[in-house]
């Protein structure tokens, strides 16, 4: 072996040698970094911490079934009352679906008139009374009433 590659080899070698030193240097760094969190958060004391934390949760409890006490005290005193307004809202919905399918059906018969007379003019369609067509196809339970009880022209027949 000649001294230049001699030379050569004792460098790579060196430089491997440093190489492995300065990763050492960096990891023994790093350890001594996480060893003073870990001492920081073993000395911190904890108590304070955890006894103002378990008064704040103490009083959202409290909070918390005060709120339940005074919600179910307000739906025993209204139960009565909530369900007389559930039962009208009911009603109400039931009327107005009843109401707008009436109006929904009047609408396609005037359309479907309509396209027969285009389509067919010597056809004559006759228009239904929609008085008729309200006493046969509303129940009396959803007819909304308007002033004092008045009987239905069905009720007068019978008498």
């Amino acid at each position: 072996m000649d001294s230049r590659e001699y030379r050569e080899q004792l460098k790579k070698e060196y430089k491997e040698h440093y190489r492995a030193i300065k990763e050492m240097r960096t990891k023994l760094e790093q350890q001594k970094k996480k060893a003073r969190i870990a001492n920081a958060l073993n000395d911190m004391n904890t108590d304070g911490l955890m006894d103002s934390m378990q008064d704040n949760i103490d009083k959202l409890k409290l909070r918390m079934y005060e709120a339940e006490a005074r919600f179910e005290a307000w739906m025993d005193s209204d139960d009565d009352g909530m369900a007389s307004k559930i039962e009208e809202a009911e009603e109400f919905q039931r009327k107005k679906s009843a109401r707008e399918m009436l109006e929904s059906i009047r609408a396609d018969m005037k359309k479907v008139d309509k396209k027969i007379e285009i389509i067919q003019p010597d056809i004559k369609t006759e228009q239904t009374d929609d008085s008729l067509i309200s006493d046969a196809l509303i129940p009396d339970s959803v007819k909304k009433s308007i002033g004092p009880a008045t009987k239905t022209k069905s009720e007068q027949k019978n008498g």
